[in-house]
């Protein structure tokens, strides 16, 4: 036994690449139903109906290329939709795994550790399998973090990454606009200077859909303005519990193409949850600015980006299962203080993402309570909250190994920058002579 964990934690990169090829192949080639909402976008914008001015399109339009892109390797005669996206998406997916066994050599993880976690990593995204490589969650995930890890993998070029992530995470889903005062700190340069590499950045990735589309874009905002209560939502959730006793509430596939609910406490609840989510992303905003001197930390970079994506999860009217996809490459790389608190971590996202991508029988648990429609409820809202708490629990200065790593990249990177300009200035000596 000793022998076999020592080849483990010899060749931990090696097996991890291997479980993973693995694991993916299966993905691949076990994909869920299709449901063809993506190709049909692109069949209807390609055959004269253009997105927002006669298309009532709910996505910003950084998203457009990537929905296009695979019908167009179509009609040249590459692959059909489906493969196509799956590639694309498989693709993403492959980057970000060797992204996050980069993180964790840079923070000078054990092999042992590193095996470990990028195992659970492999897991618990083959459990997600239905959902991985259908949509463009999991290209959002990468624009969540990159921007929070870049600390760790760049010296230079460091700000303009995490600007690039930043504007393309908003032109696929909007919702990571608060951060953008995270990364706003991140430099001591003065207000005009700080404000060059994000106004060129925006305007790299949005300056031809804004050209464009104009004011046919508040399509979107007009679009998710009118939305109820998605049924996974935890608002929706809170609501499906009381539901239990007052029985007043009702599921309905809406022209939204999810499942919502309405009834008069959903009515009450909606409201609420967009006041709550306008002060806790209030909250979050001072608690950055309070803490504008630890930017450059990515331990405290990955933990405000989580607990944004958790406190928007806890107050979201809508929640899709993919979005399970954007906590869990930071979840894995973070650099707990124990195992006990990374074992926390990871039984309680075994439990949320487990019920929301497992089949759970509709078994009468008793009279009128149902386990399908309850387990959600009794699960969920406890995994949420928990995750939320934790996570604002979590410690953020590094492990002594991890700054040392970092200082010592930073005096590398000075020292190559002293020996080539000493070897200009010799040069520039020798012409003179």
């Amino acid at each position: 036994m000793h022998q076999l964990i020592s080849f483990c934690k010899k060749y931990w990169f090696l097996l991890a690449v291997f479980v993973f090829s693995l694991s993916r192949f299966y993905i691949f080639t076990n994909p869920p139903e299709y449901v063809r909402y993506f190709e049909e976008y692109a069949n209807i914008w390609y055959y004269g109906v253009p997105p927002y001015f006669q298309h009532w399109f709910e996505y910003p339009p950084l998203t457009i290329p990537f929905i296009s892109g695979p019908l167009l390797a179509d009609l040249n005669g590459i692959g059909d939709y489906r493969t196509n996206f799956r590639v694309m998406t498989l693709t993403v997916d492959v980057l970000l795994f060797l992204l996050i066994l980069k993180v964790m050599q840079k923070l000078k993880y054990s092999n042992g550790v590193k095996l470990l976690n990028a195992l659970f990593y492999i897991a618990i995204t083959t459990k997600a399998k239905d959902f991985m490589y259908e949509n463009l969650d999991l290209l959002f995930a990468v624009t969540l973090f990159l921007p929070a890890v870049s600390p760790l993998l760049l010296q230079k070029g460091k700000v303009f990454l995490q600007w690039f992530m930043y504007w393309l995470g908003i032109g696929l889903k909007l919702v990571n606009a608060p951060l953008g005062l995270l990364y706003f700190f991140d430099s001591k340069k003065p207000l005009l200077s700080r404000l060059i590499i994000p106004l060129v950045t925006f305007a790299l990735l949005w300056g031809l859909p804004l050209g464009i589309f104009r004011s046919s874009l508040s399509v979107i905002l007009v679009y998710h303005k009118d939305r109820q209560l998605q049924v996974e939502s935890f608002p929706s959730l809170i609501v499906r519990g009381i539901n239990n006793f007052t029985k007043s509430e009702e599921i309905y596939f809406s022209q939204y193409k999810s499942f919502d609910l309405r009834g008069p406490i959903s009515e009450k609840v909606l409201p609420l949850s967009t006041l709550a989510m306008v002060i806790f992303m209030g909250v979050l905003a001072v608690y950055i600015f309070k803490n504008r001197d630890r930017v450059n930390d990515p331990a405290y970079m990955m933990k405000v980006t989580l607990i944004f994506i958790f406190g928007y999860f806890m107050t979201n009217k809508v929640f899709s299962t993919p979005y399970h996809l954007w906590y869990l490459p930071l979840l894995v790389v973070y650099p707990y203080r124990s195992w006990k608190e990374r074992t926390f971590f990871y039984v309680i996202v075994a439990v949320f993402l487990g019920v929301a991508t497992s089949r759970i029988p509709s078994i009468e648990v008793v009279k009128g309570i149902f386990l399908d429609a309850n387990l959600p409820v009794v699960t969920q809202i406890p995994a949420t909250l928990l995750l939320l708490w934790a996570t604002c629990r979590l410690k953020t200065d590094q492990p002594a190994e991890a700054v040392i790593s970092m200082k010592a990249d930073a005096q590398v990177s000075a020292f190559q920058a002293a020996l080539k300009k000493s070897a200009k200035a010799n040069t520039h000596k020798k012409k003179k002579r």
